[in-house]
């Protein structure tokens, strides 16, 4: 009996990969956009998943995309409970010293004569901001306190006895106007409910301080992909929202204090693979971001985005 042969499954990231979620593992459908609150009515653009069926929506508001249905809390942590086991430094990013000086580059064009605080939210082991800190001390920083928010139980030894490294297990716990730089690399799209987050991690910032997320853009893609027949996978529920450029430029708008922050930069993000470790990949990725340079953002092939927000204020 010869079996079918099936098209290679596009994944939209290397690291992840999709599940079908039951109806116990689902929350009812929402009317309300979780990113701007809202209450307008949210078209479907891309079909997640069927039986119980999934949609992303989009929010002609803000710009962003999410999931009809989120994961529960329970499906969540069953899914993340073998992806730990396995992750590393280099699950999002081949090489977080390029992340690291992408980031300093931008985020630190002069340094006050004061001790800098570095807020990393789901940074694993805060291998970028770490790096961070280094080229801070290299640059004349006299110290440097980093406060790294998320699951991972281990903090690493210190670098340096001039860098001081602790975690918290929520924003919650994270002091308002406290901190120089916020990284937010590769998470918000993971959260269901990511606005309050947000919120809390700009409210970090103390003046002239530097906000920086790195979020996917792939709906385009994707569904040019199934156009031709070939299976596409969003990673759902990894991956439960969908944020490019139109959301990053809208968003400050849909905040009770957006006016308090600057937009530095807003484009393509910095490619996260490397031709020596991820050729194929890496070249694809510099292709499609190519025709952005000429077309803007009416060029939706991107695959993911990135922003830089400066608080207003001197530090």
């Amino acid at each position: 009996m010869r079996t079918a042969l099936r098209p290679p499954l596009v994944h939209a990231s290397g690291f992840h990969a999709g599940r079908h979620l039951v109806e116990e593992q689902l929350e009812g459908a929402d009317k309300v956009c979780p990113l701007c609150l809202s209450e307008s009515e949210r078209p479907p653009v891309f079909r997640l998943q069927s039986d119980p069926d999934v949609d992303l929506l989009s929010c002609a508001v803000c710009g962003g995309c999410s999931a009809s249905r989120m994961p529960t809390t329970e499906a969540l942590r069953s899914y993340y409970a073998s992806y730990y086991d396995r992750a590393d430094e280099r699950v999002t990013f081949d090489l977080p010293q390029r992340l690291a000086h992408h980031i300093f580059r931008r985020a630190f064009t002069e340094l006050p004569r004061r001790p800098l605080a570095i807020l990393d939210f789901g940074g694993g082991d805060a291998g970028v901001a770490r790096r961070i800190a280094r080229l801070l001390l290299d640059r004349g920083a006299i110290e440097v306190r980093i406060q790294l928010v998320d699951f991972n139980a281990e903090i690493p030894p210190g670098d340096s006895p001039q860098v001081s490294l602790d975690r918290v297990e929520s924003l919650e716990g994270v002091e308002e106007g406290a901190f120089d730089l916020v990284i937010a690399s590769a998470i918000l799209e993971h959260i269901p409910h990511p606005r309050p987050d947000l919120i809390l991690l700009l409210q970090a910032l103390r003046g002239g301080g530097v906000f920086y997320a790195r979020t996917p853009t792939i709906v385009p893609l994707l569904r040019l992909l199934r156009a031709f027949g070939v299976r596409s996978d969003f990673t759902f529920p990894a991956h439960v929202h969908d944020l490019g450029g139109r959301f990053w430029n809208a968003v400050l708008n849909r905040l009770p204090f957006g006016d308090s922050f600057e937009v530095l930069e807003s484009r393509p993000s910095l490619v996260e693979t490397t031709f020596a470790i991820h050729p194929l990949r890496t070249m694809a990725a510099y292709l499609l971001k190519a025709p952005w340079r000429l077309l803007g953002n009416s060029w939706g092939l991107i695959g993911g985005w990135e922003v830089f927000f400066r608080k207003r204020g001197s530090r």
